[in-house]
């Protein structure tokens, strides 16, 4: 029996270490209230679906928040790595990679705790800050 111990990857997957923050990507987003039906009803605002084409009266769109790319890959400047409803904000040089068996070696930026502290001031003014989920993360992705 063969073991293996740290980053395992073949030609359909490769590994990734990061150093950053964890939050749930709805985090994010906002979301607004927006009409749904163009018909033009008395007192439409209070029915929950239009009497004349059968939609719903009211809908909810959803956006990133101002700062986010569009594709939710970068907030404010950092680069992200996503997985389903996961988001995680890394620091700037510390992402780290292995596929095929490859293994790249990331060395750590010598202002580390300056950047932290930058992201961790954004992250608060979006009350989405947590200490518990600041960390070295590691993943695999399959592709």
């Amino acid at each position: 029996m063969k073991i293996r111990k740290g980053f395992v990857s073949n030609s359909s997957s490769s590994s990734f270490a990061v150093i950053g923050l964890m939050i749930n990507k709805d985090d994010l987003r906002t979301e607004t209230k927006v009409r749904a039906c163009s018909c033009e009803v008395e007192g439409i605002e209070s029915m929950q679906y239009c009497p004349k084409c059968g939609k719903a009266v009211m809908k909810t769109d959803s956006d990133w928040i101002d700062g986010v790319d569009d594709d939710g890959i970068g907030v404010f400047g950092f680069e992200c790595d996503y997985e389903s409803d996961q988001l995680i904000i890394y620091l700037p040089g510390t992402y780290s990679r292995s596929s095929d068996y490859d293994i790249e070696m990331t060395k750590l930026p010598e202002n580390i705790y300056d950047m932290k502290n930058e992201l961790k001031k954004l992250a608060e003014g979006l009350g989405v800050w947590d200490e518990t989920n600041f960390g070295f993360w590691s993943g695999q992705r399959y592709g």
